[in-house]
């Protein structure tokens, strides 16, 4: 069982750590349909909008760093795919 975890969103209301981290493996499920893990998606996700030019990521492998790249590869989502991101992101 996970431990209720007094946490605040950025709104100030608190935010139930079990939901989130429902939500995470939502999106992590939507990775996998991507053949990616979720941190290149998210920053896919991110250099989606045009006027975003560089994304940080964290890396501590090469591998890492060539997924990462690898999100480039892909960087159209489909309006399901967004709104499951989006609503998770809420």
């Amino acid at each position: 069982m996970i431990r209720q975890i007094a946490r605040r969103s950025p709104a100030g209301e608190p935010w139930p750590v079990p939901a989130k981290i429902e939500d995470v493996r939502e999106l992590n499920e939507l990775a996998k349909a991507w053949r990616q893990s979720l941190a290149p998606m998210a920053a896919a996700w991110m250099l989606r909008h045009k006027t975003v030019t560089s994304a940080w990521i964290g890396a501590s492998r090469v591998a890492q760093v060539e997924e990462a790249v690898g999100a480039l590869n892909n960087l159209r989502f489909s309006a399901g795919e967004l709104s499951t991101i989006e609503s998770a992101l809420k």
